[in-house]
């Protein structure tokens, strides 16, 4: 299910004139979008807490990184879901809202990523009955069977071929899957497919015009398992060894130089900085 119109979707009851028209009213009703936007009835201890200020600091006061630090089993997953809704709809509602509170929603096209380290938990969340229909999952071509060969769409035989495509067979399963995520407001995939996909071309000329073939910038970007991040971007990454076995004598020699950090001049540590400089290139 797409979360593409607040209407239908989010069945936000709320009127704007009931909140009064200032930065101070604004944070109720951002409070109460939260509210029904949120997937369950009610909250586990401590979830409206992190919801709320969560969705104050990116709407309202602009904050561009957020870590959400909690314990396992308190239900992270819907809070995620939920602030990625509540931009949704912020998004769809911005021009009568920005009016009426005075506020500057600096929202694109009001949609987000909900990226996981790996498979199990992208899986676990489309097994989540009570969550998988308000987000849109993106998997690995091998992960869907083509519904013309019956063989995993990572076999393919259109894909050896760079004059065809199957994005217009209606067979094809995984570009159905990725055209639904794209046109979504909330994409789940891994962090690694999400970073593979900012490498690829946005969009492509077929014989049926320009095709979009990428999911572009989006406003929100929830990375679970966020203090795993660095092994995750590390892992996408065969490197390299730095041994005199591997790289030249004159780029190995004096590797290991590092500029003082008791230096009070840049005049100081030029000449170190320009080597260290010279041999990284």
């Amino acid at each position: 299910m797409n979360l593409q119109t607040a209407e239908d979707e989010l069945d936000v009851s709320l009127e704007i004139e009931d909140y009064h028209g200032s930065q101070a009213g604004f944070i109720p009703f951002l409070h109460d979008v939260a509210d029904e936007v949120f997937v369950f009835d009610g909250y586990r201890q401590y979830q409206d807490e992190i919801l709320y200020e969560a969705v104050e600091e990116l709407y309202l006061n602009g904050t561009q990184n957020i870590i959400i630090d909690a314990p396992t089993g308190i239900g992270k997953s819907p809070v995620n879901v939920a602030i990625a809704r509540v931009g949704t709809y912020l998004n769809e509602q911005s021009l009568p809202i920005q009016q009426h509170f005075g506020v500057s929603l600096d929202l694109d096209e009001g949609n987000g990523f909900y990226c996981t380290p790996q498979k199990q938990l992208r899986n676990q969340l489309a097994e989540d009955d009570d969550l998988q229909e308000y987000v849109d999952m993106l998997k690995s071509r091998s992960d869907y069977i083509c519904g013309e060969t019956g063989s995993p769409c990572n076999d393919c035989p259109v894909l050896s071929d760079p004059d065809s495509s199957c994005m217009q067979e209606p067979a094809c399963t995984y570009w159905d899957a990725k055209m639904d995520a794209i046109e979504s407001n909330a994409a789940v995939l891994t962090f690694a497919m999400l970073v593979v996909d900012d490498n690829i071309p946005k969009s492509v000329e077929t014989e049926h015009g320009e095709e979009r073939v990428g999911f572009g910038n989006r406003d929100v970007v929830i990375v679970d398992e966020g203090h795993g991040i660095e092994n995750q971007a590390a892992s996408l990454f065969a490197g390299f060894t730095v041994s005199p076995f591997s790289l030249p004598n004159r780029v190995f020699a004096d590797a290991g130089d590092n500029v003082s950090w008791d230096a009070e001049r840049i005049e100081d540590v030029s000449g170190q900085l320009i080597g260290i400089a010279k041999r990284a290139e």
